[in-house]
């Protein structure tokens, strides 16, 4: 699985998304919030993780884009979570509600579910992404009575990285900081006079590179395993309501609008991301029924492919919604637990499946080789030199 240009863009707009994206709703959330802190709430569905981290909160440092999701739907005094307002622009322009819901599932569907983007989807991702952030700012610091040369330095902070994409900046990006160093706070009002730039310290790129295995070589699992499984015809949607019986209730009920579109098109299962592909193994392979505890806990006798799928699937939460940074140590224990089960996924899925050993080792062998070389394939991604050309591939590295 080499690193494409396709991948390489991916991962800009997630460092974009992620680092400035997340960053300016953290703002929000800071600029609404009128608590205290550890956070409290009730009466939503959050992560055990989540969970943890609000337990242990001093502040939102911690707190990724899906959790300040969450915390501004109930905590910050917008509008009640089933108003339209969230979902739907008003007749006058989108409200701060639904500005917040609009960087939501641009992580979702345009970062979240995939793993790659063209050149041209990069620029337009990010200057969307730039133009919400600007309206989002603008309209919390008017609601907050916050002076607009205070949000304008805010955006301006979190528009560093996007800005230097858009303008193909030929100036070093980022500084690699090695060795534990604090990271700039968007809070600092000296953040700016830094040299301009932003520090990646090393903790952050072994979560970079824990995401990008995740989302690739898991993915690549979790459609190896479908390929191997599936029995029914294509596009999925059609063998879903004609075959097993799905009414069109419950297929909107089960798939959202983004992965409806997949299955509706699909003509292979080549655009399925990670967690159309879970809920599908869960639905149309032959595996156990979705409620059967065989996926959510190991048996006497170990556990079974479902259980490993799920303990998969509980991987690539925990790198979307997790913890942003990771240190050197949890990243090696992390990244060989990661492997390790990758390998009994592909392993049991061969043999329940009747695949031949050396169709396993096949996939088993691409799998591990691309997480092995992980670390050293997202540095070389992020080397400034690389960002000065971004038209030219890495095929010869």
């Amino acid at each position: 699985m080499p690193v494409t240009q396709d991948n390489k863009n991916w991962t800009r707009f997630g460092l974009a998304l992620c680092m400035e994206g997340r960053d300016a709703l953290a703002c929000v959330f800071t600029w609404l919030y009128q608590g205290g802190f550890p956070v409290t709430v009730s009466n939503v569905n959050l992560f055990d993780h989540e969970k943890t981290i609000l337990q242990d909160s001093t502040d939102a440092a911690a707190f990724d884009i899906t959790l300040l999701y969450k915390l501004l739907r109930r905590v910050c005094g917008l509008a009640d979570i089933k108003d339209p307002t969230w979902t739907t622009p008003g007749p006058s322009g989108p409200s701060l509600e639904h500005l917040i819901y609009k960087l939501k599932t641009f992580r979702d569907n345009k970062w979240g579910h995939i793993n790659k983007m063209t050149e041209q989807d990069l620029k337009e991702n990010l200057t969307e992404l730039r133009n919400i952030l600007k309206m989002m700012l603008a309209k919390a610091g008017a609601r907050c009575g916050k002076d607009s040369r205070e949000v304008d330095r805010m955006f301006r902070n979190f528009t560093v990285f996007i800005d230097a994409l858009l303008e193909k900046n030929t100036e070093p990006v980022f500084q690699r900081q090695m060795g534990g160093l604090t990271p700039l706070s968007w809070e600092d009002p000296n953040r700016l006079h830094q040299e301009d730039l932003l520090v990646l310290q090393e903790q952050d790129l072994n979560q970079l590179c824990y995401v990008f295995a995740v989302i690739k070589a898991g993915r690549l699992v979790l459609d190896t395993v479908f390929r191997w499984s599936y029995r029914g015809t294509f596009p999925v949607h059609n063998y879903l309501t004609e075959e097993l019986g799905y009414t069109k209730a419950q297929f909107r009920q089960t798939f959202d609008a983004y992965q409806r579109d997949k299955l509706q098109a699909s003509a292979d299962s080549t655009s399925f991301d990670f967690i159309l592909l879970y809920k599908l193994l869960q639905r149309v392979c032959g595996l156990a029924d979705i409620h059967d505890p065989t996926w959510t806990t190991p048996g006497p006798l170990g556990p079974s492919l479902e259980h490993l799928i799920y303990k998969l699937k509980q991987h690539r939460n925990y790198a979307v919604h997790g913890q942003l940074s990771m240190t050197e140590q949890d990243f090696k224990t992390t990244l060989k637990e990661l492997k390790d089960l990758m390998v009994q996924v592909l392993t049991q899925a061969g043999g329940r499946f009747g695949r031949t050993d050396n169709d396993v080792s096949q996939v088993i062998n691409s799998v591990t080789e691309y997480i092995d070389a992980s670390y050293t394939k997202i540095t070389e991604l992020l080397d400034p030199s690389d960002l000065a050309d971004m038209e030219t591939t890495s095929t010869n590295r």
